[in-house]
């Protein structure tokens, strides 16, 4: 109980790990923390105390334009490409005309070796324009690149600030690196081994290819959209131009992926090698950066419905399931081994207090507002993984949102930003689209569920695969609540799933004339702002 009069209460908070906070609830005395609450440091100076859900973003994010006033900007340039494009499609869909006879000409065949032609050349042009310091940590990986040239082994994670990584990358590199030295000038090695994630961006998007014909065989308009809709996605251009491993893991997994649906198609099972080689890829995909684990749910269930659907009796299909488990564990198992013998822990991430270190980033709190609300990334795409957790993820998806890991007004990337931030608002069709594939792959209607069984396992491998990544994504948000947690290219290869996803939402808008000239008009605005924007300019 308390005597009556004027009481003055006082909470002493620390925290190591972000900024101290504290909540008071006492509604029998009519305390509440609140606004009017007051907070020093030293005792001495006090000032009104912040909410938690009151969070300070970086300054650099209001540099930027919004995507809207870009948009308006250019609307004289794109409304006219727009225009054009739907015009042509219009009368491409007559058939015997002039366009009908070019556009049968553009087979999702030649559209795929084109596109992996453009992809390659934005790779060797940002390699030999872009600042060498561009891409997330880069001098941290370039720090392991040259130990493992150096010392051909393992380093221990409190040597460096990237160390904890899975090392097939920086083996890769380094081997790389310490073979061509005594020919090649530093700098320049150094800004060749950039090929490597561009090579990387090849292989993911040969991926998508390949998930896209199979998901959609008599589809070509779809496969189309698919492919440079894939491939302008500007995840997969700003992730893959840079040094770094997450390219190569991405690249791996996403073949990983192609390789298990390939053995999970119904009918009588695939040789014995071809589970094998689904097992090796996984590995090495873990092996180069363990967030490939997060496959192992959406495999175990393909497999699953696979033997279901087939009707295989359980002696033949556990061993085949076996067969990839077992070649997994030997690829990367003794990976967890070293680090459980050395640290206690199959697992070590850059937040550990192993890797010798203590750092946080804001908000360093989770709040159910970040989970809840989106759109700051279509006014603030920069940083928006301040605002919460979906505008995060869209504008990494969608938009190089921390700028290729320099975020200042001198160095960062040279993209054209005018036509790179208005991918943002073009963007929300296939996003809502994404939405609505899930749906219709979740609860089929009985028309869809006549498809022949391999078309449609392969849009319900691709929505296990998106889920579990993001799933993993929300699970990493909440269990480290700092910004930097919130990247959409930890899920780099879900990419070729997540088109299969949009182009099932597609499908069935686009049976009409008109829906399909709309649709080439809106891919004509795609190309012209993804094309323009990110095209890396010399510093």
């Amino acid at each position: 109980d308390l005597d009556a009069g004027t009481h003055t209460v006082t909470v002493f908070v620390s925290n190591e790990m972000g900024p101290p906070a504290v909540r008071v609830d006492a509604p029998g005395i009519g305390l509440a923390t609140g606004p009017t609450w007051m907070s020093t440091d030293d005792g001495r100076t006090w000032k009104n105390a912040s909410l938690v859900t009151e969070i300070a973003v970086p300054e650099i994010t209001q540099a930027f334009p919004t995507p809207l006033r870009r948009l308006l900007e250019t609307s004289p340039l794109w409304l006219a490409v727009c225009a054009i494009a739907g015009a042509i499609a219009w009368r491409g869909a007559a058939e015997g005309s002039r366009a009908a006879q070019l556009l049968a000409k553009v087979t999702p065949d030649r559209l795929r070796y084109a596109l992996h032609g453009v992809l390659l050349v934005y790779g060797l042009n940002a390699m030999s324009t872009g600042n060498m310091h561009l891409g997330a940590d880069s001098p941290d990986h370039y720090e392991y690149v040259h130990w493992f040239a150096e010392h051909l082994t393992l380093p221990r994670v409190e040597d460096g600030a990237q160390f904890f990584q899975a090392p097939l990358y920086y083996a890769v590199a380094g081997g790389l690196h310490r073979l061509l030295a005594p020919i090649m000038d530093h700098d320049v090695l150094d800004r060749g081994l950039r090929i490597l994630s561009v090579l990387s961006g090849l292989v993911i998007f040969e991926c998508l290819f390949r998930l896209v014909r199979s998901a959609f065989p008599l589809n070509l308009t779809l496969q189309r959209i698919g492919l440079v809709l894939g491939a302008g996605t500007p995840l997969l251009l700003y992730k893959t131009q840079f040094v770094g491993n997450e390219a190569m893991a991405g690249a791996l997994a996403a073949c990983a992926v192609v390789a298990v649906m390939r053995v999970a198609r119904p009918g009588a099972p695939a040789h014995p090698l071809a589970f094998a080689g689904a097992g090796l890829l996984w590995g090495l995909a873990v092996l180069s950066k363990v967030s490939a684990l997060v496959l192992g749910p959406p495999f175990a269930l393909a497999m699953v419905v696979w033997a279901w659907r087939s009707r295989v009796r359980f002696a033949v299909a556990a061993p085949r399931m076996a067969l990839i488990a077992a070649v997994f564990v030997l690829v990367c198992g003794w990976f967890f081994a070293m680090n459980y013998a050395r640290y206690d822990r199959p697992i070590i991430g850059g937040w550990d207090p192993e890797i010798g270190y203590e750092w946080w980033q804001p908000p360093a709190y989770r709040t159910p507002e970040q989970y809840l609300k989106f759109g700051d990334a279509l006014e603030r795409p920069v940083f928006a993984s301040y605002f919460g957790f979906w505008d995060g993820v869209y504008s990494g998806l969608w938009f190089d949102n921390e700028l290729s890991g320099v975020p200042n007004l001198a160095n960062h990337p040279k993209w054209n930003y005018p036509f790179a931030l208005c991918v943002l608002l073009w963007a929300l069709i296939p996003t809502i689209a994404a939405i609505v594939g899930g749906l219709r792959v979740l609860v089929p209607s009985r028309q869809e569920s006549a498809l022949d069984p391999p078309d449609w396992l392969i849009r319900e491998i691709s929505l296990y695969v998106t889920g579990a990544y993001v799933a993993s994504l929300l699970w990493h948000s909440l269990t480290l609540p700092y910004y930097n947690a919130i990247k959409a290219s930890y899920a780099l290869a879900a990419l070729p799933c997540f088109v299969v996803l949009i182009l099932a939402g597609l499908e069935p808008a686009l049976r009409s004339r008109l829906a399909r000239a709309l649709a080439v008009a809106w891919l004509a605005g795609w190309v012209l702002f993804v094309g323009a924007g990110y095209w890396m300019r010399a510093p």
